[in-house]
């Protein structure tokens, strides 16, 4: 009787099987655009059944995107020792920024791929907004985990400005890698992060004014 493969080689394939359908959807999308692409052709792009296609995603638009797979991994090992909505908002941000990536990632080819299309599909923007919605609903439920104690309005505005710093992170690197800049994601970040606590700062003095 043969036996069952191992745990992590099973981890390995379904990555792969992912990967693989993750990446037979972009093709498909840039040579044809997303409108025009089919569940059919992507999955047999990627070699595998429309059966075996939906196991993996819902639909083909988000087939086309990376998932923002860092940031739900993230958000999955999230830990915190202090308690306190300001500590919280750190220790979230933080785990972005540790998330993000850097300029030698090997992943910021398909992050550039994914940039470009965004840029002209809305198909592919309506469904990651879709995704992002879903992102901030996974973090407010961590934190309500982690930290039962935190306020709702706090663990909201937590949640929605953690998943918007991101966003515009990847925006604004895809803007300069489209003008031929090359940046640091995790430095955007950071000037996000800063440009954002300047913000709040404002915001902040006015109503205490």
């Amino acid at each position: 009787m043969t036996s069952a493969p191992p745990v992590g080689l099973l981890m390995r394939r379904k990555l792969d099987t992912a990967r693989d359908i993750h990446r037979a959807a972009l093709d498909l999308f840039e040579e044809q655009g997303v409108r025009d692409t089919t569940v059919a052709q992507i999955a047999e792009r990627a070699g595998v059944s429309r059966r075996t296609f939906f196991r993996y995603f819902p639909t083909k638009e988000l087939a086309g995107l990376p998932g923002q797979r860092r940031l739900l991994a993230a958000i999955a090992a999230l830990r915190v020792t202090d308690h306190s909505a300001a500590a919280i908002a750190r220790t979230v941000a933080d785990a972005g920024s540790a998330a993000i990536g850097r300029s030698d990632d090997p992943e910021l080819d398909e992050h550039r791929r994914v940039a470009a299309l965004l840029a002209t599909e809305p198909l592919l923007r309506a469904a990651a907004s879709a995704q992002e919605h879903d992102l901030a609903v996974s973090l407010r439920e961590r934190m309500a985990v982690l930290a039962p104690e935190l306020d709702p309005l706090s663990a909201h505005l937590i949640a929605e400005t953690t998943v918007a710093v991101w966003r515009v992170t990847w925006e604004r690197w895809g803007e300069l890698a489209r003008e031929g800049v090359s940046a640091d994601p995790a430095d955007i970040y950071g000037e996000c992060r800063a440009r954002l606590a300047v913000l709040a700062g404002a915001l902040g003095a006015e109503v205490r004014s």
